[in-house]
Protein backbone atom coordinates (compact mmCIF):
# COMPACT_ATOMS: atom_id res chain seq x y z
CA UNK A 1 0.00 0.00 0.00
CA UNK A 2 2.92 2.48 0.97
CA UNK A 3 4.77 1.85 -2.59
CA UNK A 4 1.15 2.60 -4.21
CA UNK A 5 0.73 6.08 -2.47
CA UNK A 6 4.83 6.50 -3.30
CA UNK A 7 4.32 5.89 -7.04
CA UNK A 8 1.24 7.96 -7.31
CA UNK A 9 2.88 10.88 -5.41
CA UNK A 10 5.81 10.43 -7.91
CA UNK A 11 3.73 10.04 -10.81
CA UNK A 12 1.67 13.22 -9.51
CA UNK A 13 5.39 15.23 -9.32
CA UNK A 14 6.73 14.01 -12.73
CA UNK A 15 3.34 14.90 -14.23
CA UNK A 16 3.07 18.48 -12.59
CA UNK A 17 6.94 19.29 -13.88
CA UNK A 18 6.15 17.94 -17.51
CA UNK A 19 2.89 20.00 -17.76
CA UNK A 20 5.14 23.31 -16.65
CA UNK A 21 7.78 22.22 -19.30
CA UNK A 22 5.87 21.75 -21.89
CA UNK A 23 3.84 24.91 -21.17
CA UNK A 24 7.00 27.08 -21.10
CA UNK A 25 7.51 26.00 -24.15
CA UNK A 26 4.71 26.72 -25.70
CA UNK A 27 4.60 30.27 -24.37
CA UNK A 28 6.97 31.07 -26.46
CA UNK A 29 6.24 33.62 -28.61
CA UNK A 30 5.49 32.15 -32.20
CA UNK A 31 4.87 28.41 -30.75
CA UNK A 32 1.30 27.61 -31.42
CA UNK A 33 -0.01 25.97 -28.45
CA UNK A 34 -1.75 26.69 -25.01
CA UNK A 35 0.97 27.55 -23.17
CA UNK A 36 -0.21 29.40 -20.27
CA UNK A 37 -3.15 26.75 -19.62
CA UNK A 38 -0.47 23.87 -19.39
CA UNK A 39 1.77 26.38 -16.75
CA UNK A 40 -1.37 26.59 -14.68
CA UNK A 41 -2.35 22.77 -14.64
CA UNK A 42 0.92 21.96 -13.54
CA UNK A 43 1.35 24.31 -10.55
CA UNK A 44 -2.47 23.23 -9.71
CA UNK A 45 -0.89 19.67 -9.61
CA UNK A 46 2.26 20.30 -7.82
CA UNK A 47 0.15 22.48 -5.54
CA UNK A 48 -0.70 19.35 -3.98
CA UNK A 49 2.74 18.29 -3.24
CA UNK A 50 4.66 21.66 -2.77
CA UNK A 51 4.08 24.24 -1.23
CA UNK A 52 5.90 26.74 -3.25
CA UNK A 53 3.22 26.48 -5.77
CA UNK A 54 0.57 26.78 -3.74
CA UNK A 55 2.02 30.27 -2.59
CA UNK A 56 2.64 31.06 -6.00
CA UNK A 57 -0.76 29.83 -7.05
CA UNK A 58 -2.48 32.13 -4.23
CA UNK A 59 0.31 35.02 -5.39
CA UNK A 60 -1.76 34.99 -9.09
CA UNK A 61 -4.97 34.20 -8.25
CA UNK A 62 -4.13 38.03 -5.67
CA UNK A 63 -2.84 39.76 -8.68
CA UNK A 64 -5.55 38.85 -10.99
CA UNK A 65 -8.53 39.58 -8.82
CA UNK A 66 -6.36 42.81 -7.94
CA UNK A 67 -6.38 43.55 -11.70
CA UNK A 68 -9.89 42.89 -12.19
CA UNK A 69 -10.80 45.83 -9.44
CA UNK A 70 -8.58 47.99 -11.04
CA UNK A 71 -11.36 48.32 -14.05
CA UNK A 72 -14.65 47.34 -14.17
CA UNK A 73 -16.98 46.84 -17.94
CA UNK A 74 -18.53 49.90 -16.90
CA UNK A 75 -15.64 52.07 -16.88
CA UNK A 76 -15.63 51.22 -20.95
CA UNK A 77 -18.97 53.40 -22.27
CA UNK A 78 -19.23 53.15 -25.76
CA UNK A 79 -19.54 56.56 -27.53
CA UNK A 80 -23.04 57.40 -28.61
CA UNK A 81 -23.52 57.06 -32.15
CA UNK A 82 -23.33 60.80 -34.22
CA UNK A 83 -26.87 62.40 -34.96
CA UNK A 84 -28.06 61.65 -38.28
CA UNK A 85 -28.20 65.10 -40.03
CA UNK A 86 -30.91 65.47 -42.90
CA UNK A 87 -30.56 68.18 -45.85
CA UNK A 88 -33.90 68.44 -47.86
CA UNK A 89 -33.16 70.02 -51.21
CA UNK A 90 -35.81 71.97 -53.02
CA UNK A 91 -36.01 72.74 -57.01
CA UNK A 92 -34.85 75.93 -55.87
CA UNK A 93 -31.27 75.03 -54.60
CA UNK A 94 -30.63 72.28 -57.21
CA UNK A 95 -31.79 75.08 -60.22
CA UNK A 96 -29.09 77.72 -58.08
CA UNK A 97 -25.95 75.45 -57.95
Amino acid sequence: MIEFLRSRRTLGVVCGFLLVSVGLILSIPFVPGPGIPLVVLGLVILSGHFTWAKRFLDWAKQKLNWSGEAISPSDFQAPAPPSPVLTLQTKADKTDS
